[in-house]
């Protein structure tokens, strides 16, 4: 173990212990937790060897430990058995289970843990009689924020789909410009939105188009975006300037800084609290939650919701 970092040493010398505990409880009913596999890629050693590993793995889940956590020490363990005896025991391409029963804990805590809820274009639709006409009494901070709500719900969004975490993280070629944003009347009008899905963080380039139809005028992107840029060209030419197609689409009202996830979220939230709705239970996420149940609440067909939602 020498030639792992310190750091790696203490993992795997938890998780060793953790293994060891477990073959000790389960002696009778695994009393050979490993097969040395008698060639490479031994199906029936690699079979055996990996039910004992799942089996592991539920029971530090079932003992508590984050799901994470439960795959780090399954790896280190793996790791370090493997360099002990000198072969692979469980071949990589002979995994079909471990790797699908720790991300289905990943995502069973993860949705434990977070109770969060979609905003809806019905809590839109009740928030705009709470806040008024817009376009009369809003200003530029109101029509944003009702940018920001419509935006993420009705185009699906996650907040690091558009928006940076800190104003001096934003780039360009990732986030969200007014210049990515392009009004189409043919054949019916519409926002044609360029977007780079965070997901897809290897790609380059914003390479995902959102179709944003004309709608209500309430619950609808086109409208609150168009209305949003109609402000913020207002406000620069006040100032004598002109707004550049490479500036931030969204920016904080208050200081015409850089929107952020943050600011997103901070702004479902009060208008969760402005609708009678518990804020605890919206965050950042709220919209693209909201707008599925939307598209899904009018039988918008499987497929093409993965299509519009990026996934």
């Amino acid at each position: 173990m020498d030639s792992w970092a310190p750091g790696s040493q203490k993992v795997i010398s938890t998780a060793r212990r953790s293994l060891a505990e477990w073959a000790e409880l389960y002696g009778e009913e695994r009393p050979q937790p490993f097969v040395l596999p008698l060639f490479h890629g031994d199906l029936n050693a690699a079979l055996h060897n990996e039910t004992t590993f799942c089996w592991w793995a539920a029971w530090l889940y079932d003992n508590g430990l984050k799901a994470s956590t439960v795959g780090t020490y399954v790896s280190m363990a793996k790791s370090s058995l493997t360099n002990e005896v000198g072969c692979v025991l469980s071949p990589k391409e002979m995994e079909v289970r471990l790797p699908r029963m720790l991300k289905a804990m990943r995502k069973l805590r993860k949705s434990i843990r977070k109770k969060r809820l979609g905003w809806r274009a019905e809590y839109q639709r009740e928030l705009r009689v709470v806040l008024g006409r817009l376009e009369e009494e809003g200003g530029l901070e109101a029509c944003t924020q009702d940018a920001l709500l419509n935006g993420a719900r009705q185009g699906l969004l996650r907040g690091a789909d558009f928006l940076p975490e800190t104003a001096a993280e934003f780039k360009v070629e990732r986030h969200a410009c007014v210049n990515d944003v392009e009004e189409v009347l043919d054949p019916e009008p519409h926002l044609r939105w360029w977007v780079q899905p965070a997901k897809k963080s290897e790609q380059h380039g914003k390479t995902e188009c959102l179709l944003l139809p004309e709608g209500d005028g309430v619950s609808d992107a086109y409208t609150s975006i168009r209305r949003m840029l109609r402000a913020r060209r207002a406000a620069a030419r006040a100032k004598g300037l002109e707004l550049r197609g490479d500036e931030p689409l969204f920016v904080a009202p208050a200081t015409f800084g850089v929107a952020t996830t943050h600011l997103l979220a901070a702004i479902f939230k009060a208008a969760a609290q402005a609708t009678g709705r518990d804020p605890k239970l919206f965050g950042s996420h709220s919209g693209r939650i909201g707008g599925c149940t939307d598209l899904f609440a009018t039988d918008c067909p499987g497929v093409l919701l993965q299509m519009q939602g990026r996934w």
